[in-house]
């Protein structure tokens, strides 16, 4: 047997994590399923990570999809993708980045995934598959990728809402770390343009204030910004105003399932002192790989060490969130405490001081 262009050590980069910015959608219509995949890789990326398996005994990738079973409950089903399917996807210049890249054949999960998505589609043929995922909505796509469609928020339901009401949903569902994706549309005649592509999905990685504004922190699945509304940044990232967004009645979300609990393993013996030289840490997770700490913030802030665009939006999610601001008043009362447990400095006559006395400890409040 020869041996196979893809291994499992092409699926992720330097993290051993899926990230977001491993995504670029190019040329297949499919925003709808890689928007969601973007946030599931940046709040969840072990739900992603424990979907894709690699066996060396067929050369392939196994990954897990589900579909409604005879009772309607989700059922799991396992989607082979071969090393000629990989390939073929590539060709199609599908949703990774690996085929923008010469030689380079990670990160490849994005594209094993959209593969299995499209071989799901079960239409007899490459070709009816992927004409099959052509444009859709993302909570199929996230029923396929989790078992759950999520909670779609209808242009109707957005316009019957304020823009604090969409905010806070919106907020509690990033602090629970569900992922969440926004659908613009064309906007109604004689409204303002919202700055955003039409008739295109975005994964929504923040929201903020910034005094009466509310924002909202998007990555376009392109990974570049072309909207032509006087509103395009150069990077995979864009910011709008909700009160425009709501103003321009063009808006739908989705916000898709929690995260899993951890999942339950059996104690294992102490490590030695001293640990062998690995390169592993003494967890067993890849240097630099995201640790769960049952903290949605503290995940995305780890998920994304190695991506600069993630981080600063997760810092700013943090920083806006309710726990960013227990977090804050939860250090400024340890200061205000820390400042009364101190003693008074009692001021003494110039003349009485020693000669080799310590200048005072100056305070700053």
């Amino acid at each position: 047997m020869t041996e196979p262009r893809f291994t499992a050590n092409d699926l992720y980069g330097p993290s051993g994590r899926p990230q977001a910015t491993d995504i670029d959608q190019d040329r297949l219509n499919d925003c709808y399923l890689l928007a969601p995949m973007a946030g599931l890789a940046r709040l969840q990326p072990q739900r992603l990570q424990d979907s894709i398996s690699y066996d060396e005994a067929s050369q392939s990738f196994k990954v897990r999809m589900y579909q409604p079973g005879a009772d309607g409950a989700a059922q799991a089903v396992t989607i082979d993708v071969s090393q000629a399917d990989v390939l073929d996807n590539l060709r199609r210049q599908g949703g990774s980045t690996v085929d923008n890249r010469s030689n380079v054949d990670g990160p490849l999960w994005p594209a094993v995934m959209e593969t299995a998505y499209a071989e799901m589609q079960n239409q007899g043929s490459r070709n009816a598959n992927y004409a099959a995922i052509e444009f859709g909505m993302p909570g199929p796509a996230m029923y396929a990728m989790t078992g759950e469609s999520g909670q779609d928020i209808t242009r109707e339901q957005v316009a019957a809402l304020s823009a604090d009401q969409v905010y806070t949903r919106l907020q509690t569902a990033l602090g629970e770390g569900r992922p969440v994706t926004l659908g613009a549309y064309v906007e109604n005649p004689g409204f303002p343009q919202d700055g955003l592509q039409d008739r295109h999905m975005y994964a929504v990685e923040g929201v903020r204030k910034v005094g009466n504004d509310m924002f909202l922190d998007l990555r376009n699945p392109l990974a570049v910004n072309g909207a032509g509304e006087g509103n395009d940044p150069t990077g995979p990232t864009v910011s709008v105003n909700l009160n425009t967004l709501k103003l321009s009645d063009s808006t739908l979300f989705n916000i898709g399932p929690a995260p899993l609990p951890p999942a339950q393993t059996q104690s294992a013996p102490s490590a030695p002192a001293t640990a062998p030289a690995t390169g592993r840490t003494e967890s067993g997770a890849a240097p630099g790989a995201a640790a769960s700490t049952g903290n949605a913030y503290v995940d995305a802030l780890l998920a994304n060490v190695n991506d600069p665009d993630g981080l600063k939006q997760a810092m700013r999610q943090l920083h806006d969130s309710p726990t960013g601001q227990a977090l804050r008043e939860e250090s400024r009362a340890q200061y205000e405490q820390t400042l009364q447990r101190e003693p008074a400095q009692t001021p003494q006559p110039a003349q009485e001081a020693p000669v080799m006395e310590a200048p005072a400890r100056a305070m700053s409040r």
